[in-house]
């Protein structure tokens, strides 16, 4: 009897579960069936993929520890009677298990593709989006744009969104090793939307050990500034600066921009009240928090707005010390046995955490988890 024959696959063969993951990445805001920023579309492929990708019925510890405060914050949600609280919070909760297991069964080897796909559209459409409004071309721009105020979206809901998108994925890529030339798309990604938080978050890739050894890198830096302020004129991030420093740089000229004025409200309610939401001592709808809290104040804007702009405020505000013990959990299981792990990376974890990054949440997630230092791809 002749011995029975073995059939090998290729490498990538036990890859294919996890493309239409890859694929989807980029479409978070886009179709859109609801009126929210996010739409479901990653969360339901990325459940799909858990399954198909590699499965097995072992979890991370990170996977592990969240799984074990799910039911303690389910049953606060539960309790919560504020409308859209119990949905928004679960989508949170879901997304942050399967992209965090996701991430860690991938080891750094195929989901930086599904990054890097990400990037190249975006930044294409962005550089198009540009390029329309600059000639008075018509170019549909499905999230929330004013000319006078900054840049394009892209593919995403807004702006800021596209440069928090940018910056996440522009840290990977630095972090796994990748080449210098993604990074520069990423650089360029931010500058395109505008935007004043984009940035300070295109502070930390410039300070990546990757970049910071070479001074030579600010000079190109500059030149794509240069370039692209040239190119979108009226758009750019140059400009915007240009309108603040015209009025003369303080706090209020800064706080006389409506998106950095509700930004910085957002995160100075948070500090001042944290003790109170840790022991879920506000029960009533953030807006009308917000509005007593602005209306007091002699800096801040109401208006109106149902989110909040902070991740880590929100958080607090809806989960009190039960979101605290998360995010520490989070930055903690973060940090462990991570190849670049330094006063950059909790550097740019807390600016993140004082920025909305609810619609950036699959990259969130796969910069959290990182490269590793006993994987492959980081040696």
């Amino acid at each position: 009897m002749g011995a029975i024959r073995q059939t090998t696959f290729p490498e990538w063969f036990r890859h294919l579960g996890v493309i239409p993951f890859l694929l989807i990445l980029p479409f978070q805001y886009l179709p859109k069936i609801h009126p929210g920023d996010t739409q479901p579309w990653v969360l339901i492929v990325g459940i799909l993929c858990y399954f198909l990708w590699n499965f097995n019925f072992k979890i991370s510890v990170g996977g592990a520890s969240f799984a074990i405060l799910a039911p303690l914050i389910v049953l606060v949600l539960l309790l919560d009677t504020r409308e859209g609280v119990f949905f928004r919070e679960l989508y949170f909760l879901v997304s942050l298990f399967v992209f965090w297991e996701l991430a860690t069964r991938d080891r750094g080897e195929i989901l930086h593709i599904g990054l890097k796909w990400t990037l190249s559209l975006y930044l294409i459409i962005a550089l198009i989006q540009t390029a329309s409004v600059k000639l008075g071309f018509h170019f549909p721009i499905s999230g929330r744009f004013l000319a006078s105020r900054g840049g394009v979206p892209s593919l995403a809901c807004e702006p800021a969104m596209l440069a928090t998108i940018g910056a996440l994925i522009t840290m990977y890529l630095l972090d796994r090793g990748d080449s210098i030339a993604w990074a520069i798309m990423g650089i360029i990604l931010i500058l395109l939307s505008g935007s004043l938080s984009g940035m300070a978050f295109m502070v930390f890739p410039l300070m990546h050990k990757r970049l910071r050894k070479g001074l030579w890198l600010i000079v190109p830096a500059v030149v794509i500034l240069l370039v692209v302020s040239s190119l979108t004129e009226g758009l750019s991030l140059t400009n915007r600066l240009g309108h603040l420093l015209d009025r003369g740089l303080s706090v209020n000229t800064l706080l006389s921009d409506v998106s950095t004025n509700m930004r910085t409200g957002h995160v100075v309610y948070q500090i001042q009240n944290l003790w109170q939401n840790l022991f879920f001592g506000e029960n009533r709808p953030f807006y009308q928090v917000y509005k007593e809290f602005a209306n007091e104040s002699n800096h801040f804007i109401d208006t109106g707005s149902f989110a909040i702009l902070s991740f880590g405020g929100e958080m607090f505000f809806y989960l009190g010390w039960i979101g605290l013990l998360l995010i520490l959990l989070v930055l903690f299981f973060s940090g462990i046995g991570r190849k670049n792990v330094g006063i950059i990376h909790y550097g740019f974890l807390v600016s993140l955490l004082m920025n909305p990054v609810s619609f950036a949440l699959p990259y969130f997630v796969i910069y959290l988890v990182g490269i590793k230092k006993d994987w492959a791809c980081a040696e």
